[in-house]
């Protein structure tokens, strides 16, 4: 049996999936199978993947088109090895992903995921991701209680841990967030950690699933979030869900001092019922509180930035998750573009004005 099962789907991805199979088939790390289902494409993708002669390598054909959960839980139930690793059809990895996580996983019997950071390809130019790396696995718990920093392609863990009855491994009730679903499953019924190193890259293009479904990923997303939020904010953990989701996701701005000083007490509250429920090191503790006042930042600076200057009298109400000091150059920064923004929205009502 291959140590690591590694699963891809795919659906009429002939631009991109030649590449991705041959960074798993270049990797230094050799004992995996790598599973493709293709789920009906109708494009020369498996004419592609025919051409592609390695032993490891195993096509199946999905019976009929089931859908990015679907296959991959089709998929899942072919697979032998006690790892699996997954990758998107138009991603693909650094030769030592495999390698590192396997590592990992080997050294500590309780660490049941392991992901890595990504770098995003777009127009030919690598751009680092900008979140931080969970590099424990409170980091990680709390990390995704704010938002999703890794991606499914980044993801190694133990197959056994991930399965579910029906033997499928992702939930098809919350469809296109199913894989945030599965990392949040693993950080809080085990352990989980992210290294450090940008193995996976993710492509950025017109097809991409976040711009296709964005609305019913994030209704997904806040399905989930309230769930786990429900533990420590009781009724009120819908409305704090789609709070997170919409200002600290997805980093909209807010519109009002009230819509702003509510993502504030959010997370303040969130941090309570974390630290109350998970032990940290004083390390961790300091790390987490920082991530914490950097998410704030997001829909504070968004805010400001779009104009409404006066918002930043909120992010200083929060004396837990403002710090100044933190952000010196950002702050300054981002007032200056609020203020050139707002005299410009007013410059071209008065001209508006005068025309009429």
């Amino acid at each position: 049996m291959p140590r690591v099962s590694v699963l891809i789907t795919t659906y009429n991805a002939s631009r991109f999936v030649e590449d991705t199979i041959h960074s798993v088939l270049g990797q230094t790390f050799g004992d995996f199978e790598l599973v493709v289902v293709d789920d009906g494409s109708s494009d020369d993708t498996l004419d592609i993947l025919a051409r592609c002669d390695d032993p490891r390598l195993r096509i199946m054909r999905a019976p009929q088109n089931l859908g990015v959960v679907g296959a991959r839980n089709y998929g899942f139930r072919q697979l032998r090895g006690a790892y699996v690793a997954t990758l998107d059809h138009d991603d693909y990895w650094l030769p030592t992903r495999l390698e590192a996580g396997v590592a990992l996983l080997d050294a500590d019997s309780e660490l049941v995921f392991v992901g890595t950071r990504h770098d995003f390809l777009l127009h030919g130019q690598h751009m680092p991701a900008d979140r931080p790396c969970a590099d424990t696995p409170a980091l990680m718990r709390w990390m995704l209680l704010m938002d999703c920093q890794m991606v499914y392609s980044s993801l190694l863990f133990r197959r056994a841990v991930a399965a579910l009855p029906g033997g499928g491994f992702l939930r098809a009730d919350v469809r296109y967030a199913d894989d945030y679903e599965l990392m949040l499953r693993f950080a809080f019924n085990g352990k989980g950690v992210q290294i450090e190193a940008p193995l996976t890259v993710y492509r950025f293009h017109d097809s991409n699933t976040t711009h296709v479904v964005g609305a019913e990923m994030e209704r997904n997303a806040i399905k989930i979030l309230t769930d786990i939020y429900a533990r420590w904010l009781g009724g009120d953990a819908t409305a704090a869900a789609a709070c997170i989701a919409r200002h600290i996701a997805r980093r909209q701005p807010a519109a009002s001092l009230a819509e702003l000083d509510q993502v504030g007490r959010v997370i303040s509250r969130l941090l309570d019922g974390f630290f109350a429920t998970y032990p940290t090191t004083a390390d961790e503790h300091r790390r987490i509180v920082g991530n914490a006042r950097a998410a704030y930042w997001r829909p504070v600076r968004a805010s400001v930035r779009g104009g409404r200057i006066w918002l930043i009298g909120c992010y200083l109400w929060h004396r837990s998750l403002s710090v100044l000091g933190a952000f010196p150059v950002d702050v300054g920064l981002s007032l200056a573009a609020g203020l050139v923004t707002l005299l410009f929205r007013r410059g071209r009502m008065r001209v508006g004005l005068s025309q009429d």
